[in-house]
């Protein structure tokens, strides 16, 4: 009885092995010199999303949080893709009916992404 639409927990251990991970690249970025841009990944906002809220709203603000600390550039882009770019799937409980596809949008979301990415990544070559 589990769909795209079903609620998920964060798994504790996984998630710290992430955070962890991702502590480490900005550690490296700063210790190379280098450049980094963090962002949070576009996400179907036309129905409710498939994460525990709380959690959710928790992991973008930590994430905020380390790339600021860090220095590295960060944004937002959760937003940037309307639903109406996004696409279907075929059912995960072998039923005929279509499902919400959170992972995938169309090609018209993906170029509103890269544009997006291309003008970010513009902003923070400029600013060298």
């Amino acid at each position: 009885n589990i769909n795209p639409n079903t609620t998920r927990s964060k798994i504790p251990n996984a998630y710290k092995k992430n955070i962890n991970s991702l502590k480490e690249i900005l550690k490296t970025v700063d210790r190379e010199k280098m450049k980094i841009f963090i962002y949070i990944a576009p996400l179907r906002s036309d129905v409710e999303i498939p994460y525990n809220r709380e959690e959710y709203e928790e992991f973008k603000l930590e994430v905020e949080f380390l790339a600021k600390k860090s220095g590295a550039n960060f944004a937002n882009l959760e937003e940037l893709v309307e639903g109406s770019l996004w696409g279907m799937k075929e059912s995960t409980n072998l039923k005929k009916d279509l499902e919400y596809d959170f992972m995938h949008y169309k090609v018209e979301g993906h170029k509103i992404l890269a544009d997006k990415i291309v003008q970010k990544i513009s902003e923070v070559l400029d600013g060298l």
